[in-house]
């Protein structure tokens, strides 16, 4: 499955990467160096908006919010079974990614849980 992805680049980021491209020793006759060609030629220009700036931030504060809850109503639920608490059983019990809980929770606030 081919996917579009878009990369935000400041102008000199930009011109780097025209750059790179334009330097690339690819194939010149296939079709994926004429269309990145084509594509870095013509620019698709993305405006920037306080809106969506200000949507993403809420939308990222909510997403926080709610893996906080979510970590601590698992680190509770482990205490409240007499369970080990570790960023494991935090992740898996709380249905958060490891990683999500390994942000959150240090690891003074485990050794505490842990007594």
């Amino acid at each position: 499955m081919i996917k579009n992805i878009r990369v935000d680049l400041t102008e000199h980021e930009y011109d780097i990467l025209k750059q790179i491209i334009n330097e690339f020793e690819y194939k010149e006759n296939s079709k994926v160096y004429i269309s990145m060609k084509e594509k870095i030629e013509k620019p698709k220009i993305i405006p920037w908006s306080i809106k969506k700036s200000t949507a993403a931030q809420k939308a990222t504060e909510k997403r926080t919010k709610t893996a906080k809850i979510k970590i601590m109503n698992a680190v509770h639920l482990l205490k409240f079974q007499n369970k080990k608490i570790t960023y494991y059983s935090i992740a898996k019990t709380g249905k958060v990614n490891y990683q999500t809980v390994k942000k959150y929770i240090s690891d003074d606030f485990l050794e505490k849980y842990n007594k």
